[in-house]
């Protein structure tokens, strides 16, 4: 019988061939890194493809968010430069097709501030509470809810509504001022001329010299409120 050389290449059996060729040992990994590869190498085929299916959903729904806020951005620029007319519908549309986004957000403000222009108080103040429900206190969106919110109140007369919203307006930087004012302007509409005079106080006490023609202003209104009393 002849002797098999050394260069002939033994018949392995095709799962066996992994363990024939040594791939595992090129990579020079420890024996017992190898031995746990091949004793769980259906697991980790199925975690790579669980990776890598991961990763490319990442990737494609972050493509997707890029093209919806793009898009949004684009559609409520368009409708604001619509005409008064259609300005409404096409800010409702902003607001459908693109809910969650920011340009959804600002043309629900929008979409306040238009219904306030026509007078729609009940529509407008609807409006602003969904922005001042759904947004943080810090929210730049938030104060201007806010003051949409309280002057749609003060157009359907609802003062004590109005002056509550006015109030928690007044402790938000850089509204502190408009918040005072418009707050002792409800009180005095409501005709509670004391309160209107304490907040006209107030208000002074917060300028601490500063302002002084907003001073003279307040004081001068100070003065005519208590020729009414």
């Amino acid at each position: 019988m002849s002797q098999q050389s050394v260069f002939e290449k033994k018949y392995v059996e095709k799962d066996k061939m992994s363990d024939v060729e040594g791939v595992l040992e090129q990579f020079n990994l420890p024996p017992n890194v190898i031995s746990f590869i091949r004793k769980n190498v259906r697991a980790i085929q199925i975690a790579i493809a669980v990776v890598v299916i991961t990763t490319v959903a990442v990737v494609l729904y972050k493509s997707y968010l890029e093209k919806k806020i793009s898009d949004s951005s684009n559609a409520l620029t368009l409708a604001l430069e619509q005409p008064a007319e259609a300005r409404i519908t096409a800010l409702k549309n902003v607001v459908n097709d693109f809910s969650g986004t920011d340009a959804a957000m600002w043309a629900t403000v929008e979409l306040g501030h238009q219904f306030m222009k026509d007078g729609k108080f009940d529509e407008a103040e609807r409006e602003y509470a969904k922005i001042a429900k759904d947004t943080d206190f810090d929210d730049p969106a938030h104060p201007l809810a806010l003051l949409g919110q309280g002057q749609a109140y003060e157009g359907l007369e609802r003062y004590d509504e109005a002056g509550k919203v006015y109030s928690e307006l007044k402790d938000i930087k850089g509204y502190r001022d408009i918040a005072y004012i418009n707050l002792a302007r409800t009180l005095e509409a409501k005709g509670d001329v004391d309160a209107a005079i304490i907040t006209y106080n107030e208000y002074l006490l917060t300028l601490e010299g500063a302002k002084p023609q907003a001073r003279k202003y307040i004081e001068g209104k100070i003065v005519r409120l208590q020729t009414k009393k």
